[in-house]
């Protein structure tokens, strides 16, 4: 009810409205009430407006007979019948009676009969049991100063309220019936419940409206509780009685009360009045004669004592039956939700709680199958980026996953559309004709069952199970709960894994880029030194050069003019490194153009040819397609001749091959330079391209061509690699950005 406080609220007003919309007592009823204010009554004038109504003045009459076998069947006028029931009693009588015909003509002009939860003949009975029993329980009470017509009236109007909620609301009050009788609870807090306001208050509302007495108004709104319970200022020992009574009805079965729960025993009730639970229990045969003479008399039917005990071992069988019902449909109930905890047992059993969402999702399906047993099973859901994704997992059947691009529809109203894949909405459809294993499912009833997380739509269990008999938003609840919570932490997961190699990669870069610095900054450094040491050094050198060469061709052949001529030589040397590091730290910006790869890896073999012995003999693959470039030709050339000059004087006894392709995965052009000779270790392919670095033993080189390879490469936005191959022989691999690759040439 708290969820639905506005639907509540009109219920309650509807409830009122209604009430007060009841027929109202007759003239007769009226003028009885208001004679319980006033000390002096005319007598006559009531006997009077007793007489006038003859139904009225016969059924006192035949009451008279039930009080007094021997006196009463010489009671010939109302005024005899007033003067030995005296006016307290037929008060109550007629008060009793008008209520009766009331209720009786409203449920004739309403057309509220029997339903499947409300018992009309029985709600009567019942009423007229409890009455006669507090009539009864009240003479053993005279010390309490009560009236026993006034018990007999509060006891047949104490369900008052349940026949109102009857008529106004038949089919609201019905199922609260039915749910109370399935929960073997009583019915008022069902009421409050579905209703908005239970029985008592109902009945204390139109209980106010017809001014019935205020006695009987505090035993409509407070019957059922414990005397201890029940407001002082009300009339306490008229509620215990006529709860007592209640309480007597119901363990004798006589009659329908309208509760479901238990029945209380009546000695703590008895002993709280002040009474022996042998004299309450004592008086049940005369009960059972007086019910069938009320009923009669009050015109519920002609019954005997026999018949009413018979009906009462009736209802016995009925109410026992209704509890062996009850308690048969609570143990299948049991047995599935015992099957849900194991279903929920063996799904933490499979799953560890750092899977992956597809390993999470085969749980949920092998736990379905383990709860509902159904021959197929799928789960939807939604993926984000990559949209709704259908997982099929079956015994027999292998594992697989299919996009659904097609399906438009946010993830919380799916599930409405998809309760029944067997209708013809539009994502019902777009399911069934993506996948060409559905619709032969959905042939056979396949059904949608949601996994809701903070109202969210998790996923979508889609299966073929039978699920009659189950209450699937109650008993398989607590399943769906766990489904749903297990795929969110595995989602979870993913993009915490996500984040980690994001976090990760972005950290290998930040090296990378840090270290790319940290050597910019190393060869701007060495560029000024090396411009410095070039301007300092060239002239002094030059001098140098100029006097040994001088000197070298006066002297001639001599030991002295071999000398000079080495130091010559070494001044060749010297100025040479020089101008390398020079070129290495101030190599200019590219210039780009279009150029063929052909005509790249061409000029590149032509400069390895001038540092070699001769042209060098490569295999080239991957060129026949025409690629065409955006790039700086002399770089490019350069770089992949230092590959080239390296690859050949590796020792290969192979030829070296030149190998250019396109990454699927990236677009990037990737040309690659292997040969099968020596390799280079771990530690050499750690520091290739430092300046200066080489493992050659005798007559080792300066060391700065691969560093000046990769300063190429990197000015043209590209990456350079070294790498052992697995059969010998190094792989050097140059990778180019995607902006540097252009379409064929046509």
């Amino acid at each position: 009810m708290s969820a639905h406080p506005v639907e509540g609220g009109h219920r309650i007003e509807l409830i009122v409205r209604e009430v007060d919309r009841l027929g109202t007592l007759s003239p007769v009823a009226t003028r009885l009430l208001e004679a319980a204010g006033i000390d002096e009554v005319d007598v006559g004038e009531l006997v009077r407006l007793l007489e006038m109504d003859p139904a009225l003045s016969a059924t006192l009459l035949r009451l008279c007979r039930t009080v007094d076998r021997g006196l009463g069947d010489r009671v010939k006028t109302v005024r005899h019948a007033v003067s030995m029931l005296g006016l307290e009693t037929v008060r109550s009588v007629v008060l009793g009676i008008e209520v009766l015909d009331v209720l009786r003509s409203e449920e004739e002009r309403r057309g509220a009969g029997e339903a499947p939860g409300f018992d009309v003949r029985g709600f009567w009975m019942h009423a007229v049991a409890v009455a006669s029993a507090s009539d009864l329980i009240a003479k053993h009470l005279r010390h309490a100063g009560l009236q026993a017509g006034e018990a007999f009236l509060a006891g047949l109007l104490h369900g008052l309220g349940r026949l109102v909620l009857h008529l106004v609301l038949p089919q609201a009050y019905d199922r609260a019936l039915l749910v109370a009788q399935q929960r073997r609870s009583t019915s008022a807090a069902i009421e409050r419940t579905l209703l908005g306001m239970d029985h008592h208050t109902a009945g204390r509302r139109l209980a106010e409206r017809w001014r019935l007495p205020e006695a009987v108004r505090d035993v409509i709104w407070f019957h059922g509780q414990a005397i201890e319970g029940v407001p002082e200022s009300s009339s306490r020992e008229l509620v215990g009685v006529v709860t007592l009574a209640r309480t007597l009805c119901q363990r004798q079965h006589l009659g329908w009360s309208g509760d479901f729960a238990p029945v209380a025993a009546t000695e703590p009730l008895a002993r709280r009045l002040g009474l022996e639970a042998g004299r309450v229990e004592a008086i049940v045969p005369q009960l059972i004669e007086e019910v069938a003479e009320r009923c009669e008399i009050l015109g519920l039917g002609e019954q005997s004592g026999p018949e009413v005990l018979l009906g009462a071992i009736v209802q016995a069988n009925r109410r026992l039956g209704q509890i062996n019902e009850t308690l048969d449909r609570e143990a299948r109930a049991l047995h599935r939700r015992a099957r849900v905890g194991e279903a929920i047992t063996f799904f933490h059993e499979c799953w560890c709680g750092d899977e992956p969402v597809e390993h999470t999702l085969s749980c949920v399906s092998a736990s379905l199958r383990q709860v509902l047993k159904p021959s197929f099973c799928a789960v939807l859901w939604w993926t984000g980026e990559q949209g709704w994704q259908l997982a099929r997992q079956g015994p027999g059947a292998r594992s697989e996953c299919v996009s659904l691009p097609d399906l438009h529809v946010e993830p919380i109203a799916l599930a409405a559309t998809l309760s029944d894949l067997r209708g013809r909405s539009a994502p019902a459809s777009v399911v069934l004709g993506s996948v060409e294993w559905l619709p032969e499912a959905a042939d056979d009833g396949l059904r949608a069952m949601p996994m809701v997380m903070d109202r969210d739509l998790v996923a979508l269990v889609l299966h073929d199970a039978d699920v009659r008999g189950w209450n699937e938003s109650s008993e398989l609840a607590p399943i769906r709960a766990v489904w749903a919570s297990a795929v969110r932490v595995a989602e979870a997961l993913a993009r915490s894994r996500a984040l980690e190699d994001a976090l990760a990669s972005s950290n290998r870069v930040l090296g990378e880029m840090q270290a790319e610095l940290a050597e910019c900054e190393s060869l701007a450094r060495l560029g000024e030194m090396t411009a410095g040491a070039a301007h300092e050094m060239n002239n002094p050198l030059a001098v140098i050069k100029g006097r040994a060469q001088l000197l070298a061709s006066r002297l001639g052949e001599s030991d002295l003019g071999s000398s000079v001529s080495a130091l010559v030589r070494a001044a060749d040397h010297l100025s040479g490194l020089i101008s390398e590091l020079n070129r290495l730290a101030c190599v200019d910006g590219p210039r780009l153009s279009e150029v063929g790869i052909e005509e790249v890896i061409e000029r590149a073999l032509a400069r390895a040819g001038e540092r070699l012995p001769g042209r060098p003999e490569v295999e080239v693959s991957g060129v026949s397609g025409g690629l065409r470039l955006r790039t700086d030709r002399e770089l490019l050339s350069d770089a992949l001749a230092e590959l080239i000059v390296n690859a050949e004087e590796s020792g290969s006894q192979a030829k070296v091959r030149v190998e250019v392709y396109e990454a699927p995965g990236d677009g990037r052009l990737y040309v690659r330079v292997v040969d099968r000779g020596r390799g280079m270790s771990e530690r050499a392919i750690r520091h290739a391209f430092d300046p200066f670095f080489s493992e050659k033993p005798a007559g080792r080189q300066r060391g700065l061509g691969l560093a000046r390879a990769r300063r190429c490469i990197e000015l043209l936005g590209g990456r350079i690699r070294l790498e052992a191959h697995r059969e010998g022989g190094t792989i050097a691999t140059i990778g180019l950005d995607r902006p540097c690759v252009m379409a064929p040439a046509a």
